[in-house]
């Protein structure tokens, strides 16, 4: 993709506060590359396959399979009964940091949320660290 058009995208949602994806994708469709039938069928099928993995769950509707590659392959992993350890592993540090990342993106959204409900005073906004 284009740089330009990636960032003229971020600096739209920087200075709006907010873009629809229905803008989003005009741009894109206007300043992008037309994408190949034969790539779109071949995504359409693992993104497919992906939501019927990631929707396997147990009886208390706790997620079991997760994707893991391996090379350039992706294998599907039940943590529930498989007896590869190092499956779990890499499992276990992806979770590991998406909860760290969505922690860091809730501190912010929680700041967010008190500078808007007027909960901050200035002085405290001025000497605000927003995670990064």
């Amino acid at each position: 993709m284009d740089r330009k058009v990636k960032e003229t995208i971020y600096d739209e949602i920087h200075n709006k506060g907010e873009i629809s994806q229905e803008h989003i994708i005009g741009l894109l469709k206007v300043y992008d590359d037309k994408p190949d039938i034969n790539k779109l069928v071949e995504s359409h099928y693992k993104s497919k396959a992906n939501r019927i993995i990631s929707s396997f769950k147990d009886d208390n509707h706790v997620r079991d399979c997760f994707a893991v590659k391996e090379g350039k392959r992706t294998i599907y992993v039940n943590i529930e009964t498989t007896n590869k350890v190092y499956y779990v592993k890499d499992i276990t540090g992806s979770l590991k940091k998406q909860i760290d990342g969505r922690k860091k993106s809730m501190q912010k959204a929680k700041k967010r949320v008190e500078i808007l409900e007027g909960q901050m005073s200035i002085g405290e906004i001025d000497k605000l660290e927003i995670a990064k």
